[in-house]
C-alpha cells in the first residue's frame, strides 16, 4: 500500500482513536478504583455510626443511673438533714 496523504491520516486517525479507548480505559479503572473507595469508606462510616448510636445509647443509660444516684443522695441528705434538726 502506497503512502498517501489520506492513507497517512487514516492511520493517524486509526492510532488517536486507539490512544482514546486505552486513555478511557485507564480513566475507567480510575473510577472503577475510586468506587471501591468509596464503597470502603461508606461501610467504615456506617460502622461508626453503628458504634456512634450503641455509644449514645450506653451514654443516656449512664445518666439515667446517676439520675437515680444523684436523687437518692438529695433523698438521703434531705432525711439527714431532718435528722440533725430533730435532734438539735
Amino acid at each position: 500500500m502506497p503512502f498517501t496523504i489520506p492513507n497517512v491520516n487514516a492511520v493517524l486517525r486509526a492510532v488517536k482513536m486507539s490512544r482514546q479507548r486505552g486513555g478511557s480505559a485507564a480513566r475507567m479503572a480510575d473510577l472503577e478504583e475510586s468506587n471501591e473507595l468509596l464503597r470502603n469508606q461508606a461501610e467504615e462510616l456506617a460502622h461508626q455510626t453503628n458504634e456512634a448510636r450503641e455509644l449514645a445509647h450506653e451514654l443516656a443509660l449512664t445518666n439515667a443511673e446517676l439520675r437515680a444516684v444523684i436523687s437518692e443522695a438529695k433523698k438521703a441528705w434531705a432525711a439527714a438533714d431532718a435528722a440533725n434538726r430533730s435532734d438539735a
